[in-house]
């Protein structure tokens, strides 16, 4: 059974598109699972893109945040994804293409009768590319899909692997960032 409370709006302190910039693995799992707890608590759909974690792993710490998992993914509330299929479709990113992609994905879960759509996605996908290409997509996001109300978003960075430069960069486009598991939706 979930342990969800029903009409607690996910906190992405005041903005819809969050950035988790993590040093270890067990607080970016932590942070997802809250923030996906959260978004599940409010009749949203979830969204869990990920790269450099297992799905067992994600499943573990969603269990361990009072998810059902199983349930909720029978359902279709929950759904997973490998970051770098869905953000490299085709072969390459298209940042408008992707940004179709979630707008999709809101249109979908509005249509299957969900508040809306809570996503997450790990960022590694990106590693080697120019800040400044991350920074656009980042940005574009903002002044498209995340002027919807019906979607809240976390960003996850790996803060050794992108380094402090990119990191400084990356954050300036989300409305909120944090390194601390327990900032991101409660």
């Amino acid at each position: 059974m979930d342990s969800e409370q029903p009409g607690q709006e996910p906190r992405v302190v005041g903005e819809r598109h969050a950035c988790l910039v993590f040093t270890r693995p067990a607080d970016q799992l932590e942070a997802v699972a809250r923030f996906l707890a959260s978004g599940l608590a409010t009749g949203k759909r979830g969204l869990c893109l990920i790269e450099e974690r297992s799905l067992e792993e994600v499943a573990a710490a969603l269990e361990e945040a009072g998810v059902d998992v199983s349930r909720r993914a029978a359902q279709g509330a929950l759904r997973f994804a490998r970051a770098r299929s869905a953000y490299l479709a085709g072969g390459c990113f298209d940042a408008e293409a992707m940004i179709h992609l979630i707008q999709r994905a809101v249109a979908e879960a509005r249509a299957f009768g969900y508040a809306g759509l809570c996503a997450t996605g790990d960022m590694s996908w990106a590693l080697g590319r120019a800040p400044d290409e991350l920074v656009a997509y980042e940005s574009r996001l903002n002044a498209t899909a995340f002027r919807s109300a019906r979607l809240v978003g976390l960003c996850q960075y790996d803060a050794a692997r992108f380094g402090a430069a990119a990191i400084d960069r990356i954050v300036q486009t989300h409305g909120q960032w944090t390194g601390r598991s327990d900032a991101v939706p409660a």
